[in-house]
């Protein structure tokens, strides 16, 4: 990567703790680890919207013992897919939301989680899924390694409900962040190519947070699982959600959110550029 450059293009008033997000033309869909609603928000009109996921009395900072920790936010065929990390049994659920109509449908995703776990050798404490994304007829999920395993990888899933699913696991082990290990914090597909975002924090567990000791972009070949690139875009800053944004003659964007681990509700939307 030749040049980079990171830049605030939207603050948004009302989400706090921001953990996925996708750009759709003229909206910005995002999502909270600790809320059980889609925000969207239209940047012309500057306005926020929610799109309830379920019926809960509280929707927004929701008791992390409670919370369904929304962690990855993907589409496909009309649809956005909201995952809960499954790091805890209340964790399990995936809510698929129609962009049009904005009917919501849930589904408990608790075998299909049992079955990863079981394929990957990842035990209840360490498995924790921060990304996803759907190509070339099958979903991509990805594990961030940040418990004391510290097992970092992708899954191949040829279909989400179904329980004779072809389940398949890639490890990788990805460069520390200023001396921590990193783990995948979501990805997305660009034109043939896998990128992803990685942090680190000074902890081992997938329920506690620690400090934040950086993040960065990165590619990788889903053939081969071996990195193309790796590059640290930020010391301070844990960045948890990636969507395309734009393409130009040699460039890429993206929008990126980051996770604060505070109850402020103000979500901070970043432009990463990045010039071949």
């Amino acid at each position: 990567m030749e040049k980079i450059t990171l830049d605030v293009v939207y603050t948004l008033a009302g989400i706090g703790s921001s953990s996925g997000l996708y750009f759709d033309h003229d909206r910005l869909f995002v999502i909270s680890d600790n809320a059980s609603v889609l925000y969207r928000y239209v940047p012309k009109d500057d306005t926020v919207s929610q799109i309830p996921l379920y019926a809960a009395a509280v929707c927004e900072n929701i008791p992390k013992k409670d919370k369904p920790d929304l962690e990855a936010l993907a589409f496909h065929d009309g649809l956005l897919y909201a995952f809960g990390s499954g790091s805890t049994f209340k964790r399990n659920r995936l809510f698929c939301i129609d962009v049009k109509t904005e009917s919501v449908t849930s589904h408990d995703l608790t075998l299909l989680y049992q079955r990863m776990r079981t394929v990957s050798g990842i035990d209840v404490h360490n498995f924790n899924i921060e990304g996803g994304f759907w190509a070339n007829g099958n979903w991509f999920l990805f594990q961030r390694g940040n418990g004391n395993l510290a097992k970092n990888g992708f899954f191949s899933i040829d279909d989400l409900f179904h329980t004779s699913a072809t389940v398949v696991f890639y490890e990788m082990e990805l460069p520390d962040i200023n001396g921590f290990g990193s783990g995948f914090t979501d990805a997305v597909m660009v034109d043939g190519d896998c990128w992803f975002l990685a942090s680190a924090e000074n902890s081992a567990s997938t329920y506690d947070d620690g400090d934040v000791a950086g993040s960065a972009i990165g590619r990788l070949n889903l053939e081969t699982g071996k990195l193309t690139d790796f590059t640290i875009i930020s010391d301070d800053h844990k960045f948890e959600g990636l969507s395309f944004y734009a393409s130009g003659l040699g460039s890429v964007s993206f929008l990126l959110c980051e996770d604060n681990d505070s109850d402020v509700l103000e979500a901070r939307i970043y432009e990463l550029k990045i010039s071949h």
